[in-house]
């Protein structure tokens, strides 16, 4: 189509505007973009002004933190010999083969050690500097310090350590308490935004339900803006809420961001300040890490070996963590010292978590097994030995109600679907005399069984993200399955097989309100289970109305459509939570 000039109207008389009229607007509209333009300038020249300053001092400080070490931490007797601990830094020295330990050891008069304080490696950027302020408009610094009211705050925080904590626990409770009790502008705010945001996931407030997702998104940007910016000058603090971050779905990519992503910036965080080495067998003395301190590296560390052991299983990716890598002992009951409870639950917190390390080393074998790099001839899969190694973990595994039972049983179920699978899959992998068909059965039907028991005892909150990789593992076993009875003509089997695939539905339902990714495993399944009763219909038929049987007609799924992520639709009313947070009402 050719393009037409638009034709002008001639303006007649009566539709003419007034000349004054006009020259009063020009002139309004010329001197309000003449302020604007004006703050603009200034808000440009401030900004130029603020990145100017942190440069220098960045500058600075990578010219003068490693001669201040050597001056004056390596030869120091006091921990907090740089400043305030808030400012104060711990370096690792690496292994042997490091720059830094063969510099250390050119100081003969001192012992060498794994950390050391270091002084300050980057500035910490002001909350009210205008280089850094958020993406909205609105936001201020007091967006940052007050999120929501009082008596919210109140409320995920409680939700957080009495839900999540005990079997997460990468906070030092009393420390942050204590510190969150202080003047705003001295809490620990990047702990704050995370703690808040797992505490959204589990609370059960009826504000939060109503619009958990949005909610968790928002706390999400605000947390994930401080990190970027790095206004924390504690490592740990790092570590913790990059693991905390693991807690959100933010969308469908598990590259760049979600569980996944975040365990591996918890990994290369922690490496970097020695979290992986054994600290406790250093003196305790005023020159080294307090004792607090080394018990929450050990809780935190292994913490994140469970959180990227898992997330390397569910993805079939590399796990950062190798077991040659580290030298962490054990954890033990004086490492849970801090946590509040009584004895018999710090028991069962203590016992979770060691239960849930041993299974995670199984874990890691398995990684191993089928890494890609590993040689064919080496790569035969000792089934028996998994077998033995698993039982003998199964013989101690309490089969109670309680939720920390029922999320080690669902660990133990997807451990052994995940392993027990690959035996029918492919020939790489030695056979053996192992009933694997039958284990993995035991395995799906387990795992819908501990499902059921969460939802009937309202603990759904409380599952990590390796729940929908536990649900989803099982949905597809079952695929494979009642794909298998059809094939081979067994159509009551395949009909038995399609009223277990279906027990995944509600379960799928329910957790999406928590992790909305289990909504796209609630539309592929129930899309496919469509599918198979067609098909089981059909061969119903005498022979000569039956279209003819092709398994093939299952790939006729629209996968697009089926992954693509979508929040919960959540209704929020004028008198919502959200006009809690300061700037949203303007």
């Amino acid at each position: 189509m050719a393009w037409k000039r638009p034709i002008r109207r001639r303006m007649d008389a009566s539709t003419r505007p007034n000349t004054h009229d006009v020259t009063e607007s020009v002139l309004h509209t010329s001197t309000r973009s003449a302020h604007k333009a004006r703050d603009e300038d200034e808000s440009t020249h401030e900004s130029q002004e603020g990145l100017d300053s942190e440069a220098l001092a960045s500058q600075g400080l990578a010219r003068t933190s490693l001669s201040q070490f050597f001056q004056h931490g390596l030869p120091s007797s006091k921990w907090d010999v740089f400043n305030t601990l808030d400012r104060m830094r711990i370096v690792y020295i690496g292994t042997k083969v490091s720059n830094l330990s063969h510099l250390i050891s050119l100081d003969q008069s001192s012992r060498p050690f794994l950390v050391y304080p270091h002084p300050e490696i980057h500035p910490s950027p002001s909350l009210t500097s205008r280089t850094y302020t958020p993406s909205a408009a609105q936001d201020s610094a007091q967006d940052i310090y007050a999120p929501f009211s009082k008596e919210l705050r109140g409320e995920l925080i409680e939700s957080f350590f009495s839900k999540v904590h005990p079997i997460f626990p990468v906070v030092d409770e009393q420390s942050f308490r204590s510190k969150y009790d202080l003047a705003q502008d001295e809490r620990p705010l990047l702990l704050l935004y995370a703690i808040m945001l797992v505490g959204a996931h589990v609370s059960q407030d009826a504000k939060v339900k109503r619009s958990r997702c949005t909610f968790k998104s928002l706390l999400f940007k605000r947390g994930k803006w401080l990190f970027d910016m790095r206004h924390e000058n504690d490592r740990q603090h790092l570590v913790a809420a990059a693991l905390l971050f693991t807690w959100h779905l933010e969308n469908a990519d598990t590259v760049s961001m979600n569980a996944y992503y975040w365990s591996g910036v918890a990994c290369r965080t922690a490496y970097g300040i020695g979290m992986h080495r054994n600290i406790l067998a250093e003196p305790d003395t005023p020159d080294r890490m307090p004792w607090r301190d080394r018990r929450l590296y050990r809780r935190t560390w292994w913490t994140l070996f469970q959180v990227e052991v898992m997330s390397a299983l569910e993805h079939g990716r590399p796990s950062m963590i190798r077991l040659e890598d580290f030298d962490q002992g054990p954890l033990d009951a004086r490492d849970f010292d801090e946590i509040q409870g009584s004895q018999d639950t710090l028991a069962t917190h203590i016992h979770y978590c060691a239960r849930n390390i041993e299974l995670c080393y199984i874990v890691v074998d398995l990684l191993r097994l089928t890494s890609p790099g590993i040689l064919k001839r080496d790569s035969q899969l000792d089934l028996e030995t998994f077998q033995t190694r698993l039982a003998n973990w199964a013989i101690g595994l309490p089969m109670t109600t309680d939720f920390w039972s029922l999320q080690l049983q669902l660990h133990y179920h997807c451990v052994v679907l995940h392993l027990f699978r690959l035996h029918s899959r492919s020939g790489d992998f030695g056979l053996g005399s192992i009933n694997s068909v039958e284990l993995c059965s035991g395995a799906t039907r387990a795992i819908l069984s501990v499902f059921e028991t969460m939802a009937a005892t309202d603990v759904l909150n409380q599952c990590y993200s390796t729940s929908v990789m536990a649900l989803t593992a099982a949905a597809i076993y079952l695929s494979k399955e009642i794909q298998r009875s059809i094939t081979n003509g067994a159509v009551l089997v395949a009909l038995n097989h399609v009223r277990d695939l279906e027990r995944v539905f509600p379960i799928a339902t329910a957790l999406s309100e928590y992790w909305p990714n289990a909504d796209g495993l609630l539309k592929l399944f129930t899309n496919l289970a469509d599918k198979f009763k067609i098909l089981i219909s059909d061969q119903q038929q005498p022979p000569a109305q039956q279209e003819g049987f092709d398994i093939n007609a299952l790939n006729e799924i629209n996968w697009e459509d089926i992954f693509a992520y979508s929040h919960h639709h959540q209704s929020i009313s004028t008198d919502d939570w959200m006009n809690t947070w300061p700037g949203l009402e303007k």
